[in-house]
């Protein structure tokens, strides 16, 4: 059906109310204020890591190719693509002309580039789908499916500074290249799709995989279509071919950090790869359909073909597989890389349909429905290209969670296709029971899909608002990143070209946090750097050894909460703790001892996060003499554990003096930690000549960090054959400069 322009017009105003609709729903999260560290609480690890890049590349007038800041105390040259980082500082500088009164931080100007990304992808998105459809129904419902499918990524909201908006941009207009050059061959399409391939090569270390995916996809339409795709063939070649080109002359122009070809550091291999798609496209599309129609001399051809690709790439092939796979316990504990399968790990059909529900609601179970429709609603026949990469990503997105930041578009056009389905479905249904009457169809046909599309527009919003809304970073987390912020002093390298001065070490999944809010380095971070220290540290089993890694390393504090599945948790320490320390390494080959939490209660992190490093363990026998709290998140009888601690690793107060020759010494001194008292106790035996010396970590008499103690130790020994009990005072800083202190017997 035509629209009169009238009608044409009216359409098109809907559908840009929806297209802002639509932005201004990504900058839900800025009605939210700020949490007290006085930045704008994002939470994703990948931003947050963008985003102190974005400040420290501000601050310096440079882009960062170098981070001091994780893994501390080691540098980083940055391997991974640095163009998203640009952008995000070109189009901040651009806001910054453009609008000369702006007043936000920097931060949250940057914060804005996803929703707009967006906005265009959206408009991108609705014109293609309104150029290759049928009806403008399809095309509104398809705006409309838009609005609900951002939930299950949010990749363009707002703060969401990551390159997976990038990501998804690429994909989708490659595949919106793929439909329109099938239908209609054309040179612009095959530029386009070089100019598309170089930004998302740029953007992203992945983008050979997708390419590979791409070719492998052609492959098989190749065996089981009748016709043969050499457009599409023709598409992928010269756009991989272009866009391996234009990469190659940035390389040459800006070299990567390393010539070390690797899938994990930008640079050859990705030219290489992506050179080697468009090849091998190139050949087969020059290939007379002759010798195409022996399919079995394709295949051979195509068998030799990989099998050079896997001995040429075979280590890189290998760090994909093992990162696909997920052979390493860190892997296997990030919720993104999960598959979608079962809770104990196995297959599972129905919490497969619940996760699947959860994230797309009950249109998702009508999808082989729109499968089996899907080219009646498309006037061009490469339709079908759409309906298989939605299967694609649908299998990709239940291997791994994280690729359903790629299915917007995909949700979008089932909930399009379902929704007009059963529309006609019930107008079919009415006239067969005379319910429908032929000259007012119009109008009851406007009933019914108010009636239909109404309360399903209602259900979008409200699960795209319960998704934007922002959950804060809790607030015991919150104070404890304030408590940094406020009560250690500043280091160097954030603002200028110093060396930071200290470090904090932390499990590596609070890293990225710590380093943006805190505006202070951290020994391991989301970027998997850094693990071999962390580890070796955190599995100590004395406090002399774990104290000495900390002294030569220049680490000054600990921040621990407590960790729920300590076996996967201590697999990790096993492995990292032998690998050096500047190595990225993701595989890993042992297994799990029976007595892994065992082990894990007598480390260090047991030690510190189970007993304050107060009460014994293992070979830790008494309480610490380098390691004291300094926070502890409220704690109360429903709440016994805190959530977040902060320890300080200090030299400690050394007390001399002395005692009949063989006897014990004791120390003790009484502490609130909050609500729970403990009593911090160390002893020693005197020597042979009757001097002895004990080394204290306590006192500390901030109550900004919830730990106070009694004002003077209680100090217990023999002299002269008499039990003596003596107090003794100690200042803060003799206990953070170990100085010796001396005690005279009253």
């Amino acid at each position: 059906m035509k629209f009169t322009k009238p009608q044409t017009t009216i359409f098109f105003l809907i559908m840009a109310v929806i297209a802002l609709l639509q932005f201004s729903w990504q900058l839900i999260p800025l009605e939210y204020s700020w949490s007290v560290t006085g930045r704008y609480p994002a939470l994703d690890p990948d931003s947050l890591l963008y985003l102190r890049w974005f400040e420290q590349s501000i601050l310096s007038s440079e882009t960062i190719k170098v981070d001091t800041y994780c893994p501390f105390p080691n540098e980083y040259r940055i391997g991974i693509p640095v163009a998203f980082l640009s952008t995000l500082i070109y189009f901040t500088r651009f806001c910054c002309i453009f609008f000369r009164n702006i007043s936000l931080p920097i931060e949250m100007i940057a914060g804005f580039f996803p929703p707009l990304l967006g906005l265009v992808f959206y408009i991108l998105s609705i014109f293609f789908v309104n150029k290759i459809s049928n009806s403008k129904s399809l095309c509104l419902l398809f705006g409309i499916g838009l609005l609900s499918s951002s939930a299950t990524g949010n990749i363009f909201s707002y703060m969401m500074v990551d390159h997976h908006c990038i990501e998804t941009f690429c994909i989708w207009s490659w595949l919106y290249l793929a439909v329109l050059h099938s239908e209609n061959p054309s040179k612009y399409y095959e530029f386009a799709g070089g100019i598309i391939t170089s930004i998302f090569a740029l953007y992203w270390l992945g983008a050979p995989f997708f390419f590979i995916m791409f070719l492998s996809y052609l492959v098989l339409l190749i065996f089981i279509s009748e016709s043969f795709p050499r457009s599409l063939l023709e598409l992928t070649s010269s756009g991989t071919l272009i866009g391996s080109g234009l990469l190659m002359i940035y390389f040459i122009l800006f070299p990567p950090v390393s010539n070390l070809f690797s899938i994990t550091i930008h640079g050859w291999f990705h030219v290489s790869a992506i050179f080697t798609v468009g090849l091998i496209c190139k050949i087969i599309s020059l290939t007379p359909e002759s010798i195409i129609k022996q399919k079995k001399v394709i295949l051979i051809s195509l068998l030799v073909v990989f099998g050079f690709s896997i001995l040429v790439f075979q280590n890189q092939l290998s760090e994909a597989e093992v990162f696909v796979n997920r052979k390493n316990p860190l892997m296997a504990s990030i919720s993104e890389l999960q598959p979608v399968i079962g809770e104990d790990g196995n297959f599972s059909f129905y919490f497969l349909m619940k996760k699947y529900f959860a994230m797309f609601g009950v249109l998702i179970f009508f999808l082989p429905l729109a499968v089996f429709t899907f080219k009646n609603f498309f006037r061009v026949n490469s339709s079908f290209i759409l309906r298989d990469w939605i299967l694609i990503l649908l299998i990709l997105g239940s291997w791994q969670l994280r690729y359903f930041r790629w299915f917007d578009p995909a949700f979008a056009l089932i909930f399009a296709i379902l929704i007009l389905e059963l529309i006609d479905h019930i107008k079919i249904l009415l006239k067969r029971n005379g319910m429908l009457r032929t000259n007012r169809i119009s109008i009851q046909s406007t009933i019914i899909t108010a009636v239909i599309v109404c309360p399903l527009i209602i259900f979008t919003l409200e699960k795209n608002i319960s998704s934007l809304t922002p959950t804060g970073l809790g607030k015991d987390y919150t104070e404890a990143l304030a408590w940094f912020t406020i009560n250690t002093p500043e280091t160097g390298g954030y603002f200028d070209n110093k060396k930071p001065e200290y470090g904090i070490l932390s499990f590596w999944s609070h890293g990225n946090s710590i380093a943006y809010y805190t505006k202070r380095p951290v020994v391991a971070g989301n970027n998997l750097l850094g693990l071999s220290l962390m580890s070796k540290i955190l599995k100590s089993f004395s406090e002399a050894e774990a104290y000495e890694l900390c002294l030569r390393n220049k680490i000054k504090y600990i921040f621990l909460n407590p960790i729920g599945d300590r076996k996967n948790t201590w697999d990790v320490f096993e492995h990292f703790s032998g690998i050096s320390s500047n190595t990225r390494t993701l595989e890993i080959n042992t297994t799990s001892p029976k007595n892994a939490v065992k082990n894990f209660e007598k480390s260090l992190y047991g030690w510190l996060a189970d007993r304050f490093a107060i009460f014994p363990v293992g070979n830790y026998r008494e309480s610490s003499a380098h390691f004291r709290c300094r926070f502890i998140s409220r704690n109360a009888w429903d709440n016994v554990k805190p959530n977040c601690y902060i320890f300080e690793v200090v030299s400690g107060a050394e007390i001399t003096g002395n005692a009949d020759p063989g006897t014990e010494v004791e120390i003790s001194l009484l502490c609130n930690f909050d609500q729970a008292k403990v009593t911090y106790k160390r002893k020693c035996k005197s020597l042979s000549d009757g001097t002895f010396s004990l080394r204290v970590a306590y006192p500390t008499n901030s109550k900004s960090g919830r730990i106070s103690c009694e004002e003077s130790y209680r100090i217990y020994f023999t002299l002269s054959g008499k039990r003596m009990v003596q107090n003794i005072s100690i200042k803060e800083s003799e206990i953070t400069k170990g100085e010796k202190i001396t005690l005279k017997a009253n």
